[in-house]
């Protein structure tokens, strides 16, 4: 651990954006990972429980009733590729949105993200939208928008509404002066899951043609890949088993983890293309344990 302390942050961070700069240049070579030509994403986060010590308690708080400090960690990750694009944690408490925000702000036109109930509100639509990237966002069953109640209640299940900023949020806003948003027009679709109840979506997919219902619900059931990526981290690389008790080196360890799922996932599609086969064909938990039991020859290899 004295060894580690002489070991900046910052070496993680190039290791891992060099490797998905790799990862994303192989997952366009294999030509299998993206939905009528987006590339597509999702967001979400996870809570991890570290070891006691001061200074992580000051560092990442200790919610209310809890015994050990917790973090609060999202992930950028690509569902089609199976590829942590981007990873970022803080205290407990911190704000799922803003560390969203930190997330999808290199988006493009070529991409899609899909988010879950806890995010949407008026401003991250608004900012999502002025970017420029598609994206489709699970509404929650409370406190949906009014234009979306009023459609809903009609007993409409798919159309193109326009959103105006709740009176709330303007009147927050003109307390500082700010200027008030303009509305947005998004598209809104009531699903029927596959537990058999309904959902609600809001989406920048307008074109019904193009964009059935059933398709969105298939493309929407992509996101439950990244609960995977979570699930594969804390069973399989215990991702949960911090071992440092302070901050740099509990960062270490968490970006080491992805940078190993990253690096794994990159052999993954090495062996996709050097034996052409479907990327679908390699069982990732199967690959994951062989890349640890060969890791000394990796590393050794010419």
């Amino acid at each position: 651990c004295r060894a580690r302390q002489k070991l900046p942050l910052e070496i993680f961070s190039e290791l891992f954006s060099g490797a998905v700069s790799k990862a994303q240049e192989m997952a366009a070579q294999i030509g299998e990972t993206t939905w009528r030509g987006f590339r597509v994403l999702a967001i979400d986060g996870t809570r991890k429980i570290m070891p006691y010590s001061e200074q992580l308690e000051a560092f990442f708080g200790i919610p209310s009733g809890a015994s050990f400090p917790q973090m609060l960690a999202c992930a950028l990750y690509d569902v089609l590729a199976k590829i942590p694009v981007n990873v970022v944690y803080g205290p407990f408490d911190s704000s799922e949105r803003d560390m969203a925000r930190l997330l999808y702000r290199d988006l493009g036109n070529n991409d899609l993200l899909l988010l879950d109930r806890g995010y949407p509100s008026f401003e991250l639509l608004s900012e999502m939208l002025s970017m420029g990237f598609q994206f489709m966002v699970r509404l929650p069953a409370t406190g949906l928008f009014k234009e979306v109640r009023a459609f809903l209640d009609k007993g409409c299940r798919d159309g193109v509404l326009t959103i105006h900023p709740p009176a709330s949020l303007v009147a927050e806003i003109k307390k500082h002066g700010d200027p008030i948003p303009h509305p947005i027009s998004l598209r809104v679709i009531k699903i029927r899951l596959s537990d058999g109840k309904d959902a609600v979506f809001i989406t920048t997919l307008l074109d019904k043609a193009k964009y059935s219902v059933a398709q969105l619900k298939d493309l929407y059931h992509l996101r439950w890949e990244e609960e995977e990526f979570f699930k594969l981290t804390k069973e399989l690389l215990e991702s949960e088993n911090f071992r440092g008790k302070c901050s740099l080196l509990i960062g270490q360890e968490f970006m080491a983890i992805h940078l190993y799922c990253l690096l794994t996932r990159i052999l993954i599609m090495e062996c996709a293309l050097s034996k052409q086969i479907p990327l679908a064909r390699i069982p990732q938990r199967t690959a994951f344990l062989a890349v640890s039991r060969y890791l000394d020859r990796i590393w050794t290899s010419q």
